[in-house]
Formats: C-alpha cells, structure tokens, sequence
C-alpha cells in the first residue's frame, strides 16, 4: 500500500515539475505546439496532391514551405526562450520531442514516395534505431540523476544536414523530374535521391556514435560518484 502512494506520489511529482500551469502558455512552448500542428500539414499537403492555377507542384512547394518554416520554429522557441530567461522544464521535453517528430515526418514522406531506394530504407532504420538507443540512454542516466544538457554540435550537425538533404530530396527532385526532360534523368535523380540519403545517413550514424560515446562518459562518473557517497556517509 505505502509503495503504491510512493509511486502515486512520484507521478504527481512529475507532472508537477513538467506541467506547470505558468510554463503551459509560455512563447516557447507555444511555439512547439504550432509546431506540431505544421508537421501535421506538412504531412497532409505533401501527400495528398493538388495544383493551383495548373501547377501540379503547388502542394510540394506549400509542403516543404511548412516544413522549413517549423524547421526554424525550432531555432526560434530556443532563441526566445534563452533570450528572454523563458527556459522551462516543460519545453525541454517538448523541443526535442517536436523536433524528432518533424524529422521522422519528413522521413516517413519520403520512403512512401521513394521506397524502392535502398538508401532511404537504411536512411529510416538508422534514424528509428538511433532515436530509441536515445531514448533508453536518457533513461539510465535519468535513474543516476544526470542528463546529456541539450544538443551538442554533433546533434546540431546532423539536424542541419537532414533538412538540407530532405528539402532538396522533398522539392529540388519533383522539379527535376517534371522539368528537366533527358534521356539520363531517371538514373541521375537516384543517384542524387542515394547520395543525399547517404549523406544524411553519415551524419546521423556519426552524431548517434558520439552521443553513445558521451552516454558511457557520464555514465562512468555517475556510478563513480554514486559509489563514493557510501564511503562518505560511512566515514561521517
């Protein structure tokens, strides 16, 4: 019974930390909520075709348009909330959240649309498997009570190079494909479609690499540090 208080308790605990009525409505976090409602739309506009005037490419532009504009919604809730002292544990749970739901959006669009590429399936394997080993890494240095502190320049490289990559993948290929009219324009479209998926892939593999191998470096002081604080206690 009293364990089962202990845990109610820590969950009220953590919702209290993390949803707290005065961060709920700050710029910041109100920008990672229209965030997410552009990913939806990105999504939408992209996949479901439609033309404008006869431009059959009307949806792509408005599409990628929506997906660059919450790619930088993303540098701009961080400006905002560092600038004007705006930081709130709540953000810090939503920022990356949006940011990996973006991404896997813009994935998700292109291997309906590519998915006889071989690199963008391994583009989509990498991206899932490096995420969830993310995702657990965050958890065993939660239990230590230490945390990776934000994206370092490894994660901040890697985001850059995706959505170069994609937006050209997302708009710079339909353009070839309806305006440039050669006999090698399907071979040379995937090869370029290979190459940035490759390259993307790369920055990815290099950024979960680094991110694994700053994982082993904290968790080896945690456990040091949790290892000195009995022989503390015991020579108090």
């Amino acid at each position: 019974m009293s364990k089962q208080k202990g845990n109610s308790t820590n969950f009220k605990n953590v919702c209290h930390q993390f949803f707290r009525k005065e961060d709920i409505f700050l710029v910041p976090n109100i920008l990672c909520y229209i965030r997410v409602l552009l990913i939806a739309g990105f999504m939408v506009c992209y996949l479901i075709p439609f033309s404008i005037n006869g431009n059959s490419l009307a949806h792509i532009y408005i599409a990628t348009g929506i997906m660059m504009l919450a790619a930088y919604s993303d540098f701009i809730d961080g400006f905002i909330a560092r600038t004007f002292d705006q930081k709130s544990e709540l953000g810090k749970f939503l920022d990356p959240v949006a940011d990996k739901l973006l991404q896997l959006a813009i994935i998700v669009v292109i291997l309906i649309h590519e998915h006889s590429s071989v690199f963008v399936n391994v583009m989509f394997g990498v991206f899932i498997a490096k995420e969830i080993t993310l995702f657990f890494e965050d958890l065993f240095l939660a239990r230590h009570n230490t945390a990776m502190n934000g994206a370092k320049w490894y994660g901040k490289l890697s985001s850059f190079v995706f959505y170069v990559m994609t937006a050209f993948i997302l708009i710079g290929i339909p353009i070839i494909n309806t305006y440039v009219e050669l006999p090698t324009t399907e071979h040379m479209v995937n090869v370029m479609i290979d190459v940035s998926c490759l390259v993307v892939t790369f920055c990815l593999v290099l950024a979960w690499v680094l991110y694994f191998r700053l994982f082993v470096i904290l968790m080896k002081k945690a456990q040091q540090k949790d290892n000195a604080s009995p022989r503390e206690e015991k020579h108090d």
